[in-house]
């Protein structure tokens, strides 16, 4: 078979739910550009919206069809520019506040397929099976959440640092 399209199925697409349960956590991060929900205004003062997600790598969920897809949680929201003003400033870390924290659902390979610059490793966590996996990935999150990865402007878009 060819081994780029194995190297590109997900650790946990073949296994069982309780085997795939008791892989590693191998959290991911991938930045999105969302700056066109935002209002025109918006869009005027932060420059480019970026929301960062975290999803684990080993473990996919097909939405009523055959393809995987990721299960993205939000992590981070982060405008690029930041206005000399006290109130624009203020306007735009409410924005970055309020933003919507919803789970996200995407293809694997339209994750896969995006830049280095957009995504990177975040961590591996080894599974604590004393715990549920729900539990232990909303303790995770909670901690990158806290101290969120941050986002730089570069030539084609931004980074994750």
């Amino acid at each position: 078979m060819n081994q780029q399209f194995l190297s590109s199925i997900p650790k946990s697409a073949g296994l069982s739910q309780a085997a795939a349960t008791s892989l590693d956590i191998d959290i991911q991060l991938v930045v999105i550009d969302e700056t066109r929900y935002y209002s025109d205004d918006m869009r005027k003062l932060a420059g480019k919206v970026f929301q960062v997600y975290a999803y684990d790598a080993d473990r996919v969920t097909h939405c009523c069809e055959i393809t995987p897809s990721y299960e993205l949680h939000p992590v981070a929201t982060q405008a690029l520019d930041c206005p000399e003003s006290d109130a624009e400033r203020e306007k735009i870390g409410e924005m970055e506040r309020s933003a919507p924290q919803d789970v996200i659902y995407m293809h694997c390979r339209a994750v896969e397929v995006m830049s280095d610059k957009y995504r990177r490793s975040h961590h591996v966590i080894e599974r604590d099976l004393d715990e549920t996996y729900d539990k232990q990935l909303e303790s995770v999150l909670e901690h990158i959440r806290c101290n969120p990865p941050l986002v730089a402007p570069a030539r084609a878009g931004c980074i994750i640092i």
